[in-house]
């Protein structure tokens, strides 16, 4: 279970090594605001690195493109009804859907960003119906 120390440890090892590597200091960092990202751990660990945060609604789904993947992964993995006797099956059923994903799907995800942003904007921060 992810906790605010265990989040602001993965910021450290992995969002940041790659975020500066693939984007150097121009990056902003894209909150959905669930609990661990705005604790007061996790707010004095983006403070104390300088990260820059997006101003954006509570929890919504139309500038979470992860909740999109997710979506596609869960009704991957449990197709069918299928269940699991095991973490470790789950966890392979998880990996070998991940490695199916449509790489032009992601991309595509990504690149709709600009167009959500404006479409909340423009619903003063609302949700939009697609």
């Amino acid at each position: 279970m992810q906790n605010s120390t265990k989040c602001t440890t993965t910021l450290t090892n992995y969002l940041l090594p790659f975020a500066e590597r693939m984007h150097g200091n121009g990056w902003v960092f894209q909150l959905d605001n669930a609990s661990i990202h705005r604790s007061k751990v996790t707010e004095a660990w983006f403070i104390a690195n300088n990260i820059n945060l997006m101003s954006w609604p509570a929890q919504s789904p139309d500038l979470n493109p992860i909740e999109n993947v997710w979506g596609v992964l869960a009704r991957a993995v449990y197709a069918g009804c299928r269940q699991y006797n095991t973490v470790d099956d789950l966890k392979s059923a998880v990996l070998e859907e991940w490695s199916k994903l449509d790489r032009k799907y992601l991309y595509g995800l990504v690149k709709s960003m600009h167009k959500r942003c404006l479409d909340v904007i423009e619903a003063g921060g609302g949700k939009k119906s697609y």
